[in-house]
């Protein structure tokens, strides 16, 4: 479970159709290179790892589906997304 320790994820919701990742979801992954990034259990979404300061969960849902957790939440992990790192960087939104 997330504890407000710093560390949070970016869950990016119906992020990957036909194995594709969509455009708003590409930009976002760009907005954060080099920090770990899986591929949901469902195949469709994907969760972007990093250090975030910890606040309330947030929801954004702007013709994006993001949203960001760094406390009291629970988040199933998924397969590694091809070329990820095991870093942990700072996150943008």
């Amino acid at each position: 479970m997330l504890n407000g320790d710093g560390i949070g994820v970016l869950d990016l919701d119906h992020a990957i159709v036909d194995g594709v990742i969509l455009p708003w979801a590409a930009e976002v992954l760009a907005a954060n290179p080099g920090t770990f990034t899986e591929v949901s259990q469902s195949g469709e979404g994907l969760h972007i790892w990093g250090l975030l300061v910890a606040g309330k969960g947030r929801k954004i849902r702007d013709g994006r589906n993001i949203e960001i957790y760094t406390t009291g939440r629970y988040v199933a992990l998924g397969t590694a997304l091809t070329g990820t790192t095991t870093k942990l960087l700072p996150l943008n939104v």
